[in-house]
């Protein structure tokens, strides 16, 4: 005999997937508790240090002072985007995350003299406001 009774299906929810598994993302390792910022702690490098370094190339090259505040303006943009943005902490993490955040606050440093209006902007090279070191030949 034949049955028009139609197979029994299974129920929707045997048919679900799981979910896939929610991790927490990797916390970088602490490297040095003491530091006062996550940025020191999980790299060991000390924006001010670095900002420091681009300021006085730049002011070297400008052969003029900067406006004051910029070395503390461009570590505390370092430090600010540091844990907010997890692509910028994973290149700061990499074996070359010195010359990455050098890059960055050449960047950076060219802007604020840019919003400024300091004169000073435009007596540095436009690659440098792409992140390239100034030539020292000058």
């Amino acid at each position: 005999m034949n049955s028009t009774a139609s197979p029994r299906r299974k129920s929707p929810s045997s048919k679900a997937r799981p979910e896939p598994s929610k991790r927490a993302p990797r916390r970088p390792r602490c490297l040095d508790p003491s530091l006062p910022t996550a940025l020191e702690r999980e790299t060991l490098l000390c924006p001010e240090w670095v900002a420091e370094t681009i300021v006085r190339e730049a002011e070297r090259f400008v052969k003029a002072d900067l406006p004051p505040g910029y070395v503390a303006r461009l570590a505390a943009k370092a430090e600010h985007l540091y844990p907010r943005h997890g692509q910028f902490g994973q290149l700061l993490r990499r074996a070359d995350g010195r010359d990455k955040l050098r890059s960055f606050m050449r960047h950076w440093m060219c802007a604020f003299l840019h919003r400024d209006r300091s004169p000073l902007g435009r007596r540095l090279p436009r690659e440098h406001a792409w992140g390239a070191p100034l030539p020292s030949d000058r």
